[in-house]
Order: C-alpha cells, then structure tokens, then sequence
C-alpha cells in the first residue's frame, strides 16, 4: 500500500475490516486502464477501437486532471480472498498472521557496508488469490478479448512492483453466466 506502520514496519499491506488483504477496485481498474492505454498506443491500426473500449469500460477524461472521469458502465468490485477462505479465516482468526510475511531492505554505500538510518521493513502476503467482480460489462467478444489483453499486460501491482514485489496474474473467470 505504501502506508506506513510507524516504527516497526515502513509499508503495509492494504487490510479490510476483518485484517485480511484485499486490493481495491479503484487500484484494479486504474491498473486495467493504463494497460489499456499502453496497448491502444502499440496498436495503431486498431487505435479507435481501443479508445471506445478504454471510453465505455473505464470512462472518458472530462477534464485536465487525470482523475476526473465521466461514469463509465462498468463497476470494479474491491478484490477479497475467496468467500470461504475469509470464513474460515474468521472463525480461525489465529492462522490469520500465516499469511503474512515481513522483508527487510537497506542501502549499501560504496565500500559495502549498510547505510545509516536506511533500513526498510515491509509487509507482504504470501501468493493468494484474490477475486473481484466488474459490473455491466459490455457483453461484447472483442470488449473480452481487449480485457484479456489487457490483464496479460499487468504482471505486477502494488509499492516497490519495480524490485520484484507484487507479481500478479490475472484472468477472466465464468460468474454464474457473467464474466468476473
């Protein structure tokens, strides 16, 4: 997450009412349309089918700010651990900590030695799989297909995704009829 936990650990873990990681769907869909945007620009051709894709799914810039955004028709859910995985979690409250991991990182100087004050800790989690819903989306082949494209593209999220952390897969899963 980048949020800090004082003096025993630098970064966090982003953690839901009950302790348990989650991504949010803010995080998914903003990662989902960068990838969108980094292959609507490596695909020229087909630039304009990319960008009614990126316009309908994740909405149209109505501003100069980034962050400003006209509604898009699609709803992306937080990411949660699998529905039994967080009852049984609940109930079992003591394993909880099992899914969590410390690392600890610091800068070397030039003869080899650490750097003073630049020990880091960060929480991680071990590999979980983490589900989430996207609404209304567009029941169009070629939407899918982009959206494949597009989950193939992100193979990291997260802080510190630049040194290793955070690898990631994503993939398209039938949801009673939907898509998820």
């Amino acid at each position: 997450s980048g949020l800090s936990g004082g003096s025993g650990i630098d970064q966090l873990v982003i953690l839901d009412k009950n302790g348990l990681p989650f991504i949010p769907g803010r995080t998914l869909k903003g990662l989902l349309r960068d990838a969108a945007e980094n292959l609507s620009d490596l695909d020229q051709p087909n630039q304009t089918s990319w960008s009614i894709f990126i316009n309908k799914v994740f909405g149209t810039r109505k501003g100069a700010a980034e962050a400003n955004y006209i509604t898009a028709s699609c709803f992306f859910s937080d990411g949660q651990l699998p529905a039994d995985i967080r009852n049984h979690l609940s109930v079992h409250k003591d394993l909880k900590h099992f899914i969590f991991r410390e690392s600890s990182s610091t800068a070397i100087d030039r003869n080899g030695l650490a750097k003073e004050h630049s020990l880091r800790v960060k929480q991680t989690v071990i590999p979980l799989t983490i589900i989430a819903d996207i609404s209304s989306f567009p029941g169009d082949d070629d939407f899918e297909n982009k959206l494949s494209s597009c989950m193939k593209w992100i193979k990291r999220l997260g802080v510190n995704r630049n040194r290793g952390l955070g690898r990631c897969c994503f993939e398209i899963v039938a949801n009673g009829g939907d898509t998820a």
